[in-house]
């Protein structure tokens, strides 16, 4: 099994990420330089995996920071609770509050014996703060065009690869002093 698994991978590797270094007459590939196309693909993961974080940052998290803004609960006296905001999960944002994430040192909370914890958001950087979590920007389509444009970067470096390299070698080439 482990040995089908290896193979795997090691056809994946040969048939997306392997170089000709035999093609290049001015510039030299040595070993370090033929990772590039495996550099690019986990650069190219990362901005995808950022993206969805930025994504989720602005939605999700970014709703309790807009309803709050919207309710005006900017100090203990305007304060309100999470069920009043009527957002769907509310123990997971109560979750998050409670962490010590950037959302809750932004988010204080009121507690009162016997009564449910109402949030309110701070005075330091109040703009500042609830700008971030502005849905502007946050749409469904910019997520979809932006995960679409990155994985046809990284598809067509890893389809061009060879032929990207031709051309740099040609541009050596033409620079270099005989």
């Amino acid at each position: 099994m482990w040995d089908k698994i290896v193979s795997f991978f090691n056809k994946v590797d040969e048939a997306l990420f392997e170089l000709d270094t035999s093609k290049y007459e001015y510039i030299d590939i040595s070993n370090p330089l033929t990772d590039i196309p495996k550099v690019v693909f986990a650069i190219c993961i990362g901005v995808i995996i950022a993206t969805l974080i930025a994504y989720y940052h602005k939605t999700i998290l970014g709703s309790v920071v807009r309803a709050l803004a919207k309710a005006s609960a900017f100090d203990e006296q305007s304060a309100v609770t999470l069920s009043s905001l009527s957002l769907k999960g509310g123990s997971f944002f109560e979750k998050k509050l409670k962490k010590d994430s950037t959302l809750s040192r932004k988010i204080k909370s009121v507690t009162a014996e016997g009564e449910e914890t109402r949030y309110y958001i701070s005075d330091e950087n109040r703009d500042a703060f609830i700008k971030r979590y502005s849905s502007d920007g946050s749409d469904l389509k910019y997520l979809i065009i932006t995960l679409v444009i990155t994985i046809a970067v990284m598809c067509a470096f890893i389809s061009f690869r060879n032929e990207i390299f031709i051309g740099i070698d040609f541009l050596v080439g033409f620079f270099t002093i005989d």
